[in-house]
């Protein structure tokens, strides 16, 4: 049976809320993490290790979430600590929840599955339906892995 463990970062104010199995004690998934750079043709692919609640209110006041994905290819760009850089297969990169990404959540919810999942990021665009804001036209798609699909040291 899973717990729920809430963990505060210090670093981003940000409340992780993560299941656990009896018997395991959190590290954290907060603290200093890597952020998806967001551009015209950018790609990150990787396996969808969850779903995590923000601290942050969103202008709607609903709550926001994000994904974090371990990366299954290379020079996926990202931001740390204010930083441009690339991360590379096995690194984990935080991806802000969106319209777009709202079908991860299913996903992330499937604990007995693995899934990969690809996402592209198209192109910036002017929001008709809220004036003066935008938003990214993005591809996303996913695969479930099974048996000898899994490798476990990514």
């Amino acid at each position: 049976m899973a717990t729920n463990t809430e963990e505060t970062s210090n670093d981003h104010d940000e409340t992780v809320v993560m299941d656990m199995p009896d018997g395991f004690t959190p590290l954290n998934v907060s603290g200093q993490q890597n952020w998806v750079a967001k551009g015209p043709g950018v790609v990150v692919r990787g396996i969808l290790k969850g779903r995590f609640k923000r601290n942050k209110i969103g202008k709607n006041k609903k709550e926001t979430f994000f994904y974090q994905i371990k990366c299954t290819i290379k020079e996926v760009p990202a931001i740390f600590d204010k930083e441009d850089v690339f991360l590379d297969k096995g690194d984990l990169v935080c991806v802000d929840e969106t319209k777009a990404l709202e079908g991860l959540e299913k996903l992330a919810a499937d604990t007995e599955s693995v899934y990969e999942v690809f996402i592209k990021y198209i192109e910036k665009v002017p929001n008709q339906n809220d004036p003066g804001t935008s938003f990214w036209r993005t591809a996303v798609g996913y695969t479930k892995l099974t048996g000898e699909d899994i490798d476990f040291s990514r």
